[in-house]
């Protein structure tokens, strides 16, 4: 079985559960996630390390510069994550 196919699998289990704000927002990680795999900007088979690091590096930040508690490394870009070259690496550090 593909790894998409698995993934595919493990969402629409993920989809039937009660929907929440925290459910929804994990389909919004999950869905952008696939949709890097796919567009191929990361080669043809990124590391799930790479792939997270692609989805930090791309985000858009809304609390203090970089990491932080409340956002995380920000809003998920999927635009910007699946555009061609652009940052790989987060910027700043996980502060406090």
């Amino acid at each position: 079985m593909s790894r998409l196919k698995l993934i595919e699998r493990r969402m629409s289990r993920f989809l039937s559960e009660p929907v929440s704000v925290r459910n929804a927002a994990a389909v919004i990680a999950l869905s952008t996630t696939l949709v890097v795999i796919a567009s191929g900007v990361l080669g043809q088979h990124p590391s799930p390390a790479a792939v997270q690091q692609r989805l930090e590096a791309t985000a858009r930040d809304l609390g203090p510069t970089g990491y932080d508690r409340r956002y995380g490394w920000g809003l998920i870009d999927a635009a910007a994550a699946t555009a061609p070259g652009g940052p790989r690496v987060p910027t700043g550090s996980r502060a406090s």
